[in-house]
């Protein structure tokens, strides 16, 4: 079956319009610090005292938070070791106190290397 010139021409404009509504719909999906503040997060971050805080962890050394990752991701481990695993509650337990210190020394460590880039660039 052939296809006339006319259905041709609309298949590819139908193409090339779903190519641009993606092209686009990616361009939107990115996040940039207007985005961020028409969306309230740093009223919020500054209602919760966030940004005083990041401020006061911006002034210290990179090295100071990597060595304070140490002892949150012993502390992790020695709750999954010391904590029981007779129950339900004790199991529970020792998954919410390890992932929140294995969290905590994992955000320190990260934020460890992202204040040495910055403080390079400077």
């Amino acid at each position: 079956m052939v296809r006339s010139g006319t259905i041709l021409r609309r298949e590819r404009r139908s193409k090339r319009r779903r190519f641009q509504e993606a092209r686009e719909a990616k361009k939107d999906l990115g996040v940039t610090l207007s985005s961020l503040e028409k969306l309230g997060v740093f009223s919020k971050a500054e209602e919760l005292g966030l940004l005083s805080l990041l401020e006061t962890l911006a002034g210290t050394s990179p090295a100071v938070l990597a060595s304070a990752a140490l002892p949150a991701l012993t502390a992790a481990i020695v709750a999954v070791v010391l904590i029981p695993d007779d129950s339900t509650t004790l199991v529970v337990a020792q998954a919410v106190l390890g992932g929140a210190f294995a969290l905590g020394a994992v955000v320190l460590l990260v934020g460890s290397v992202v204040l040495d880039g910055l403080q390079e660039a400077d």
